[in-house]
């Protein structure tokens, strides 16, 4: 199946049914609605998917944009903002998407999920690379500083994106809308990493040796580490995305 996205000519149309005809005449008959679709598109789009001349095989959040932003601007509101009052109004906006997914019988929903803040180094960054110079010293070592920023900020960012996503989750499923990775059920089941290597080990899959349980002393963890031998990799139960993860090659 090849679609067509609506970000082509949305801006130019004031009207959805003389939008999806251009795209119709073009030779397309599914569309991906995208964002930054007016709300006053809407009626049209509905229109030509009632006479069938188009099904829609998915809607790029936010659809329809929220009326208090005057630009097309799909991270106008992030799952991971420190602004708890941006985060409630993504959560409300997707909600709102999901919807529209579903009166078009669509499958699936795209989404950003958000960003870790890094303002202050990635223009440094982005000029050093306009000006020819990722191989110089300034810019390896302005990256490694970058790297390592966004290693200790991740963690707080990746948190808001997986509890808004536990949520959205649910409700996709409501709506027979596909969420392109694991459901909420799994996702819950695989976050402890404890509970991860005990259903990995129930169901017979190869796990590599370590501890059966959490590590609850410094003791416990000695005796562990000389009955498997170094180097050992210590692992935050909780972890993330390779967050919590530490080499140790002796015990000293």
């Amino acid at each position: 199946m090849i679609a067509f996205s609506t970000c082509w000519n949305s801006q130019r149309h004031s009207d959805g049914y003389t939008m999806i005809k251009e795209i119709v005449d073009l030779g397309f008959d599914t569309i991906e609605i995208s964002h930054g679709l007016k709300i006053s598109l809407l009626p049209g789009i509905i229109k030509a998917y009632q006479e069938q001349l188009i099904s829609v095989c998915g809607v790029h959040n936010y659809c329809p944009s929220p009326v208090e932003v005057m630009m097309d601007a799909p991270d106008c509101y992030e799952f991971t903002s420190h602004r708890k009052n941006e985060r409630k109004r993504s959560i409300e906006l997707t909600l709102r998407t999901i919807e529209t997914a579903a009166k078009f019988n669509a499958k699936y929903v795209v989404l950003h999920l958000g960003s870790v803040p890094m303002r202050k180094i990635s223009p440094k960054l982005e000029k050093l690379a306009s000006s020819n110079d990722i191989e110089s010293k300034k810019f390896e070592k302005l990256k490694n500083k970058l790297i390592k920023k966004r290693e200790k900020l991740s963690p707080l960012y990746i948190d808001r994106a997986r509890e808004a996503l536990n949520f959205l989750i649910k409700e996709a499923e409501k709506n027979k809308i596909k969420f392109i990775g694991a459901s909420s059920k799994h996702i819950k089941m695989m976050g402890d990493k404890i509970q991860a290597k005990k259903i990995a080990k129930e169901n017979g899959l190869p796990i590599i040796e370590g501890s059966e349980g959490g590590v609850k002393n410094i003791n416990e963890a000695k005796n562990l580490c000389k009955k498997i031998g170094f180097p050992v990799l210590i692992k935050a139960s909780g972890g993330g995305g390779g967050k919590g993860m530490k080499i140790v090659h002796k015990e000293e």
